[in-house]
């Protein structure tokens, strides 16, 4: 039994798709909302909108596509919004290989 990961991403009608191996019942923790998700823009970090679709993640971020990267779970004090069937969490991930750069406020 394995945390679910990212196995990709995609751009398709001005949203990000993502897709993650291990994701068998992906769920919300305690039945709250998607979060953790960032998306870096020509501009910096902004927080993504995001929703579940089957085993797929969708983040609505029209405003910030084509995006230069995406992070999930990867600030000080993350959020982990998501586990598997399993209960495990979907492990932390980023797309880039910059120095750790500041996130917009929580709001």
């Amino acid at each position: 039994v394995h945390s679910p990961q990212l196995a990709g991403w995609r751009l398709h009608d001005g949203k990000i798709r993502l897709r993650f191996d291990f994701a068998d019942g992906l769920w919300v923790r305690g039945g709250g909302e998607v979060a953790g998700f960032a998306v870096r823009t020509g501009t910096g970090w902004t927080w993504a909108r995001a929703r579940l679709e089957g085993d797929e993640v969708v983040l609505d971020a029209p405003a910030v596509c084509p995006p230069l990267s995406l992070r999930y779970g990867w600030a000080e004090n993350p959020v982990i919004s998501l586990e598997n069937r399993a209960g495990l969490p979907l492990r932390p991930f980023r797309t880039d290989t910059d120095p750790m750069l500041p996130y917009p406020a929580r709001k």
